[in-house]
């Protein structure tokens, strides 16, 4: 499972992404996906609606327990996302989302991020 930082750095904790306030991503799996593998994990409703202090500590949030962050939304918002290789699904990474921890076997996935900045060279957009 590994501690609380190294689960932060593999994006194996609910967290939300700040890339750019306009922009999607798209997961394709490469390998069959149960829930011994890794399923992508994201709590449905937080794309819009979260929590003051969780809007204001932004990417932050990946400081704080999972059990807290599930707390709040509810369990019964926690969306497994399970499917065979090839398959694909949208999601608004403005939502609170996770790759869960692969028990058995390996989860691989293409991911395709579309955002209206070229976040990767904002401060040569910007002109400094």
């Amino acid at each position: 499972a590994g501690t609380h930082v190294q689960q932060r750095e593999a994006a194996q904790v609910f967290h939300y992404d700040l890339d750019d306030y306009r922009f999607i991503k798209f997961f394709f799996y490469l390998t069959d996906v149960d829930i011994s593998s890794g399923p992508h994990a994201y709590i449905r409703g937080t794309h819009k609606d979260k929590k003051l202090l969780h809007q204001l500590i932004g990417t932050r949030c990946a400081d704080i327990d999972d059990e807290k962050i599930v707390e709040c939304y509810g369990a019964q918002n926690v969306v497994n996302v399970c499917g065979k290789a090839g398959f694909g699904f949208v999601e608004n990474p403005l939502c609170f989302h996770k790759g869960t921890q692969p028990t058995e076997k390996p989860r691989l996935m293409l991911q395709i991020e579309y955002a209206i900045n070229d976040y990767g060279n904002i401060h040569e957009a910007w002109g400094s």
